[in-house]
């Protein structure tokens, strides 16, 4: 019976030894992210230095253009620039200052009827306020004066205001009077007087 017992055969498969199974152990979703990132942060990292790389170059390329322009500009031709832009504006500076009479004689010539006669003049200048005449003078009769206030008042453009005062008979019968003319102050500009001068130049004559 224990002869039977020895010899019985096990249906139990054994383990042969220095054979084992191993498994695959599954990913984890963890692992993944976190390689995700990694990736997209050495792409970030990557994309960051050659931006600086392209900058840095353009930075040195526009300073060596800079240099070069620089280089090309002889000293004595800039400073040559910059006495002659000096000198313009100063040059600029003094015609908008400068002021004429001429205008306002001419204006007074061109608008003074022949029966009124002026026998004194005394002209004031202020280049804000502009230039004022105070006249002192005669006229054949209180009709003409009238009319030559209208012809002063009319000139718009520059009269500003035009007052006749003292008006009296003198002996041989004609009327006196004194005047205070006040005249805008693009009139006595010199500047503005070039400037009409020019258009007028330039007009279509018919």
């Amino acid at each position: 019976m224990d002869q039977i017992s020895q010899n019985q055969t096990s249906f139990i498969p054994r383990k042969t030894p220095g054979l084992e199974v191993v498994r695959e152990k599954p990913i984890g979703l963890f692992m993944v992210i976190a390689a995700l990132v990694f990736v997209i942060a050495v792409l970030g990292s990557g994309s960051i230095f050659l931006y600086k790389y392209i900058i840095s170059k353009s930075i040195d390329t526009a300073g060596k253009y800079l240099s070069e322009r620089k280089e090309a500009l002889e000293p004595t031709t800039i400073d040559e620039l910059i006495r002659t832009d000096k000198r313009l504006r100063s040059a600029n500076e003094l015609l908008n200052k400068h002021i004429v009479a001429t205008p306002v004689f001419k204006l007074l010539e061109d608008i003074t009827l022949e029966s009124v006669r002026f026998s004194k003049f005394e002209y004031i200048v202020d280049q804000v306020k502009g230039a004022s005449v105070k006249v002192s003078g005669e006229a054949k009769s209180y009709g003409s004066i009238a009319l030559q206030a209208d012809n002063f008042n009319n000139e718009k453009r520059f009269i500003k205001n035009a007052v006749f005062s003292n008006l009296n008979l003198n002996e041989k019968g004609n009327v006196t009077f004194e005047a205070l003319i006040s005249f805008d102050p693009d009139l006595i500009s010199y500047k503005k007087m070039l400037t009409r001068e020019a258009s007028s130049s330039i007009m279509p004559t018919q």
